[in-house]
């Protein structure tokens, strides 16, 4: 930052309110184009310094081996939370890595991590922990074939499982 700059903000007073973490969820569209949200899409993945959660970089083509160094010096280097973009806008990979940049520390996990084959640990996928999962309930694996990971801290809060793909039935 230039000394000027230092200068003039140095004693004002400040607020998280532009801290892309602290923030709720935005609506709308994300910035990267249509579809590529998707698990074949995920590139890497990067954790957030906040929450800890997991997040995952995309993009609509497969990237060479100097991207991959680019995208590794951003993740050791640069600090992330979630809601943020991972390269600054004058940066080549700006327009072709991206991040969902239309959530918070305060989001789920991105159902993405399930049925990507990046990682795949057990985390909670309301808090990212992967510590103290609660044990699936046999009523729920009786009625769903996706179940998500429910960490206890989160169970006492009042959350429940995430459950998805309800299992058909034959009447």
């Amino acid at each position: 930052m230039p000394i000027f700059l230092w200068c003039i903000i140095i004693n004002k007073p400040t607020t998280d309110e532009h801290q892309p973490s602290k923030k709720i969820a935005a609506t709308g569209t994300e910035r990267g184009p249509s579809g590529l949200y998707i698990n074949t899409k995920v590139r890497k993945f990067i954790t957030c310094n906040e929450c800890s959660k997991v997040r995952y970089l995309f993009s609509g083509r497969q990237l060479i081996e100097q991207d991959g160094l680019e995208i590794q010096h951003a993740i050791e280097n640069w600090p992330y939370t979630c809601g943020s973009t991972i390269f600054l806008q004058d940066h080549n990979l700006f327009d072709k890595v991206f991040v969902q940049e239309k959530i918070c520390c305060k989001t789920p996990m991105e159902f993405t991590y399930y049925s990507c084959r990046k990682v795949h640990s057990d985390w909670c996928y309301h808090c990212g922990s992967t510590d103290d999962l609660q044990d699936k309930l046999d009523s729920l694996m009786e009625k769903y074939k996706s179940i998500i990971s429910l960490y206890a801290g989160c169970q006492d809060k009042g959350l429940d499982f995430f459950c998805q793909m309800p299992i058909q039935t034959k009447k």
